[in-house]
């Protein structure tokens, strides 16, 4: 199982550490299912968790108004009966957690900004359509995972 869980982090990131965390989790499920042994359904799930685990860490650590314009995104996904959403649809939404939050939104700009910046943690992925001659170009985004 040792080398599962090193496949399974090498995987994405390469690292040890996350390595460890698998198989520390693997063992925890074996427990909690009173099994003498770690075997690769255990293993399997733990590395679901730990990815898991890994985007709530990012998203707390995340700034306020990035976090308003995820649920925004979030919510827009829950709710809507379609994946992905336009800038404008996202930034009309995202206003509305903010100044129920705070008071105050940030600029359309820096809410496009803030939103590339959970594409890399495989949080979020947005697409740029070109709409041709008879349409103009935008952006839509979408949750890698669906909201719970």
């Amino acid at each position: 199982m040792i080398e599962l869980a090193s496949a399974l982090a090498a995987r994405d990131h390469g690292d040890a550490r996350r390595a460890l965390d698998i198989l520390r989790s693997a063992g925890k499920l074996a427990e909690k299912g009173n099994s003498n042994q770690v075997n690769e359904e255990h293993v399997r799930e733990a590395d679901e968790y730990s990815d898991l685990n890994r985007s709530v860490q990012i998203i707390k650590n995340g700034t306020p108004h990035s976090r308003y314009a995820l649920y925004a995104l979030a919510y827009l996904t829950k709710t809507k009966l379609k994946d992905s959403f336009s800038t404008g649809e996202l930034y009309d939404t995202y206003c509305i957690v903010a100044e129920v939050m705070t008071g105050e939104s940030l600029t359309h700009q820096r809410i496009l900004s803030l939103m590339k910046k959970w594409t890399l943690p495989e949080i979020t992925e947005s697409r740029h359509t070109g709409g041709g001659l008879s349409s103009s170009s935008h952006s839509s985004y979408y949750l890698l995972r669906r909201p719970s």
